[in-house]
């Protein structure tokens, strides 16, 4: 079980808010499992696997743009927006 992490220590890794995590499509994409009714593991393996995916065609994906021309910084970093 040395292999589990908790909420908060996937939060700390991917640098974003627990609340995040515990979203249905992190959870998800992060292959989350359950221990007892309110415990939420993340096997660290899985959390590699994401951070690999996330990382395949970042620098590729072109800024956003609002209707003024301006160029935003905006970025799909956790794929799920």
């Amino acid at each position: 079980m040395s292999n589990a992490l908790k909420v908060k220590d996937v939060a700390r890794i991917l640098n974003c808010s627990e609340s995040l995590v515990r979203t249905p499509a992190m959870l998800a994409a992060l292959g989350a499992f359950r221990i007892g009714k309110r415990g939420i593991r993340f096997h660290h393996d899985l959390l590699e696997a994401y951070i690999a995916r996330g990382q395949i065609g970042h620098a590729e994906k072109t800024p956003v743009t609002d209707e003024g021309g301006s160029r935003s910084n905006l970025t799909d970093r956790h794929g799920i927006w």
